[in-house]
Parts: C-alpha cells; structure tokens; sequence
C-alpha cells in the first residue's frame, strides 16, 4: 500500500505531465494504487495522490480498479451536484456541480486506448480525479460542509 499525500501537501497542488512510456512499471504503479484506494475504502484515486506526478488514476468499477492512463473528457452532457470527500482531504465534504454523464478517452497501461462512459456518482468521481492530475482540489469549488463519521469519500 502507499501512502496517501494530505492537504495541504504541495504535490497536490501540481499538474501532471502525461505518461509517454507505457508497460510493465505503470502497470505496477496502477496495481498499488488501487490496492491503496480499496485499502482506504475510495472509488476513485490519481497519482499525485500517492505522490506521484504522472496522469494515471484508477476508478471502482464493477468492484475493481480501473486503472485509465492520460483520461480526458471527450464529452459531457447534464448537470449533476454531489458532496463530494477526498482521500487527500480526509474529514471534509464539498458540494460540487459537475457534468452528470461523461466519456473519458485514455489509454490502458499497455497503451492500447481504452474509453469509458460514466455516470451518476462514477462522472463525478472520473471529474474529480482528472481534477488532481490538473492540481485542483475539492476546496477550490466551494464551501466545506460537515462530514457524517464513516462516509466513503469519492
């Protein structure tokens, strides 16, 4: 398991380059950070993170973690506002509004593209982790509220 970085860490604050190598060691790096994020009960977790300054995150999905390397929204349709936690800012819920349905294009670790189609809680969590790879936090989208003890944060 890896250790998750916590506000107010710098690294979280940072943009992420893109990975242009893909293979067995981002393979290694999305295997850890999925074991940390079910480790920390999330559904979502990016690399910065972890500490690790690379656009890579990993999403629940059908109970495993999807890792998607280099996401980017292709389309967005809806609105949709959830409180939302984070890993990296543990006690703390931040309503957000955010596109309700969205398909995210990326790559696999081996760098075969891959395409997601997200929605409901899963669009804002992808919105959410693509928001660490650009250095942005929950807190930059409003008001903290006060967080209900044993809530998985997304």
């Amino acid at each position: 398991m890896m250790a998750l970085r916590i506000v107010p860490d710098p690294v979280l604050r940072r943009t992420c380059p893109p990975i242009r190598s893909f293979g067995p060691a981002v393979a290694d790096l999305a295997e850890q950070m999925g074991q940390t994020m079910l480790a920390h009960r999330g559904i979502g977790l990016a690399a910065p993170q972890v500490g690790v300054l690379l656009r890579l995150v990993v999403v629940l999905m059908d109970g495993a973690p999807v890792p998607i390397v280099n996401p980017v929204v292709d389309w967005q349709r809806g609105h949709a506002q959830l409180d939302e936690g984070c890993l990296s800012c543990p006690g703390v819920l931040v309503r957000v509004r955010r596109s309700a349905m969205v398909l995210v294009e990326g790559r696999h670790c081996d760098g075969s593209p891959v395409s997601y189609r997200f929605d409901k809680i899963l669009a804002h969590c992808i919105q959410h982790e693509i928001d660490h790879l650009d250095g942005r936090l929950i807190l930059d989208h409003g008001a903290s509220l006060p967080m209900v003890p044993d809530m998985r944060p997304i």
